[in-house]
């Protein structure tokens, strides 16, 4: 039985070798007979090609359903790397401007220390012009946090237009999935549409979290990415 089970076509195919053979010998041993009937030969001549034509079209929507699910079965890993990368790739660029962001801080405050002590003796008109250039520095730090968020703005952006992509020919193909595909059974039909189904809940989900990301990001930095 288990053998059957692990070669259904091959034993198929060579149980419809043993009925053609069968068949072949039978009509050679009473053809010529008088009292053979040439109905039969007329049956099996319709029967052989039908039993043949069944067994071609099962066998071939078994392997389209195979390969359908080989074909999922790869996108998905293809889209949780492409996932997997976006992350990486969005905190690599976190940690070094980040990196970079305290570096300069530090070397800041080191700097203000040392001039901070060096300028206690001197004017105030000294005073005030460090100041602005104090300032100033705090602008650019500033300025590179915003650069920040506007890159992580539109990398959610195109993570949330490929999402959505990618919802629109799921939904394409759930459609087709929905219609007539011959020598389909309905308990196929009804497989596929859900795992066509449960692929396009997924891309959904993904796609509010980086929205929900999205908006958040607009929140933190409000007018900076706005305007």
């Amino acid at each position: 039985m288990n053998w059957i089970r692990k070669n259904k076509w091959t034993f198929w195919w060579l149980l419809f070798g043993v009925f053609v053979i069968i068949f072949i010998f039978y009509i050679i041993e009473h053809i010529s007979r008088s009292d053979f009937n040439s109905a039969l030969l007329q049956f099996g001549s319709i029967i052989i090609p039908l039993f043949a034509a069944i067994i071609i079209m099962l066998q071939n929507n078994e392997q389209i359903d195979r390969s359908t699910k080989i074909q999922l079965d790869h996108l998905q890993k293809l889209n949780d790397r492409e996932i997997e990368e976006l992350q990486k790739l969005f905190q690599k660029q976190i940690d070094v401007l980040t990196e970079n962001t305290n570096k300069q801080i530090l070397e800041f405050k080191t700097m203000t220390n040392e001039q901070i002590k060096s300028l206690q003796e001197n004017t105030n008109k000294q005073i005030l012009s460090y100041t602005e250039q104090t300032q100033k520095v705090i602008d650019e730090l500033s300025d590179n946090a915003i650069l920040l968020g506007e890159i992580l703005k539109r990398e959610l952006e195109k993570g949330i237009q490929h999402a959505n992509q990618q919802i629109k020919d799921a939904e394409k193909t759930l459609e087709e999935l929905k219609g007539f595909i011959l020598g389909r059974s309905e308990e196929d039909k009804a497989q596929q549409i859900k795992q066509q189904t449960s692929f396009i809940t997924w891309w959904k989900g993904w796609r509010d979290r980086l929205k929900r990301k999205h908006k958040a990001l607009l929140e933190t930095f409000q007018e900076d990415l706005n305007g």
